[in-house]
């Protein structure tokens, strides 16, 4: 088996992990406890009392220690946790990267958006082949196939790469969205 093959088969794999994962943690329905423990835990984080430490340490570095930025990312962890604070939050997908509305269990990052769509295969495909393109990525031919109900396509900018895996799911009569997003 080469290793293109290899990758697809790992692909279509990892869209039907994600998705009866996602089924399962359903069925087991915790999700409603989980979210309302974490949006209780993240009311009681002090944000404002976080950010005046930070401001006031940042106060007490000694001039010749040099640039230290952003404090190593505790003014960007400061602001993620406050983004909690007004609920759980899922994150949201890249300005470039097209999301179809109808979709449920979504999860977004800058690397990273999946979510399940009740949209059947072949009209997701089309829209990601069509849409991508809209948002300035290149689709790489080479890279990507296509069956009759999964998809593995790697659309590439001149910094950036996106790999999308699409497969159906019958058992619940949906499409599975996973995409992947690197630094070239």
């Amino acid at each position: 088996m080469n290793t293109k093959n290899i990758f697809i088969a790992g692909s279509i794999s990892v869209v039907f992990i994600v998705s009866s994962a996602c089924n399962l943690i359903r069925l087991m329905n915790p999700v409603d406890e989980v979210v309302s423990e974490i949006e209780t835990l993240t009311t009681q984080i002090p944000i404002e009392e976080i950010e005046e430490n930070l401001e006031a340490l940042a106060t007490e570095i000694p001039s010749d220690f040099g640039d230290i930025g952003d404090l190593g990312g505790l003014t960007e962890l400061a602001g993620t946790m406050e983004a909690y604070q007004d609920g759980f939050a899922t994150g949201e997908a890249p300005p470039d990267i097209p999301v179809i509305a109808e979709n449920e269990n979504f999860l977004g990052s800058r690397d990273l958006v999946s979510y399940q769509t009740p949209l059947k295969f072949p009209a997701v495909l089309d829209f990601y082949q069509h849409e991508m393109v809209v948002n300035g990525w290149q689709f790489q031919t080479d890279d990507s196939v296509i069956t009759d109900q999964a998809a593995v396509l790697r659309f590439a900018k001149p910094n950036r790469e996106a790999l999308l895996t699409l497969g159906y799911n019958e058992a619940n009569n949906n499409t599975v969205v996973l995409i992947t997003i690197e630094l070239k």
